[in-house]
């Protein structure tokens, strides 16, 4: 057993098996391929839309009056008409006011001759101051008079108030009617607006004290009919409820807009108020959003995400600069760009140069 020839034939097979064994070592080390989820990076703060119902009103209603107690003796409008500032609505019959009017133009007239006669008196010391001052009294009344009077005459025509169109009209012709009792319903179309219910949820993401044209500048805020769907439109917040329902726990919002003149919107039809908010406010323009199982931090207390090569499937330790935590997302800023792939899970487990492969489960 000692001769050389054995000597020499153990030593090669010694060689062999130590060359078997480190080449498989080797090549274990390059065949292991960690599998891992991968996260595809998007630069922008991702958005979120909610849909409320709604109800579309006129921005401007107004339920018409007259002043006074009458029987409508003209109705020259139907439901549906356009009417401009100005234009007769409806009519009581005057005679009775128009009688009014004379007397108190007949009584203003004799106590005008009256206070004219005394001062002629007067200078010639023929008539009393009190005598004077009694007919000045009288004549200033006559004179109010004669104003309620033709106020009076005056209101039994009931005229637009604004332009618009008669929504409802809620008399009919030649009906004695009572001051104050409603008689039509005026509506402003050139201007519509929707109220709808917002969340808490929803509400608490914007920043306290916010002025309108900021939380429109968030919410994006946009409406369309329940019959024409998918066509929105803007529609600007212009008021807000500041405390919510006490039973459902929402925000009361109006939002406003100018009816398109390609669709036929009135008052009374349904509609979907949409908000299309970022998930997280006022975030930078150059932040990416990413799982918060995506970063990493190294023992100097660094935050890194694994960024994936495309060829390779080797990853590198990129720095980056973590900030707002979001449900189960992170805002980050650094130099990653739209389109990198990182990984998303196992953070913990992968060195610098290490290959992965995407498991999806």
């Amino acid at each position: 057993m000692n001769h050389p020839t054995f000597r020499l034939i153990g030593l090669a097979m010694c060689l062999i098996l130590l060359a078997g064994c480190g080449g498989g070592e080797a090549s274990v080390i390059r065949d292991v391929v960690r599998p891992a989820k991968i996260h595809t990076v998007q630069i922008g703060v991702p958005t979120v839309s909610l849909e409320y119902p709604g109800q579309i009103e006129a921005k401007l209603d107004a339920s018409l009056a007259f002043e006074i107690n009458g029987r409508v003796v003209s109705l020259p409008v139907q439901n549906g008409d356009l009417v401009k500032t100005g234009d007769l609505l409806a009519k009581l019959d005057p005679r009775d006011y128009e009688a009014s009017f004379n007397s108190a133009q007949a009584s203003l007239t004799e106590a005008e001759l009256a206070l004219e006669r005394n001062r002629t008196l007067i200078t010639k010391n023929a008539a009393t101051q009190a005598a004077l001052e009694s007919t000045e009294s009288a004549y200033e009344t006559a004179l109010a008079d004669l104003d309620v009077a033709r106020k009076r005459l005056e209101e039994t025509e009931l005229r637009a108030p604004f332009d618009g169109v008669i929504a409802r009209i809620l008399i009919d012709d030649f009906a004695n009617i009572t001051a104050k009792e409603d008689i039509m319903i005026l509506q402003d179309v050139s201007l519509l607006e929707a109220e709808a219910n917002i969340s808490e949820t929803i509400w608490a993401k914007g920043k306290k004290g916010d002025d309108i044209a900021s939380i429109n500048a968030f919410l994006n805020p946009e409406i369309s009919l329940t019959t024409i769907p998918g066509v929105f439109f803007p529609a600007p917040i212009t008021e807000m409820a500041m405390a919510a329902d006490p039973e459902s726990r929402t925000f009361a919002v109006t939002f406003t807009f100018v009816p398109p003149e390609t669709l036929n919107i009135s008052p009374g039809m349904t509609a979907k108020v949409r908000i299309t908010a970022p998930l997280i406010q006022g975030a930078p323009s150059d932040a990416a959003y990413i799982p918060a199982s995506s970063v990493g931090y190294d023992p100097e207390g660094m935050a890194f995400v694994w960024k994936v090569d495309d060829e390779s499937m080797a990853v590198s330790k990129v720095l980056v600069e973590p900030g707002e935590i979001l449900d189960d997302g992170i805002l980050v800023q650094g130099p990653l760009r739209d389109g990198d792939r990182i990984v998303s899970s196992g953070v913990a487990l992968l060195s610098v140069g290490e290959v992965v492969k995407e498991w999806n489960n």
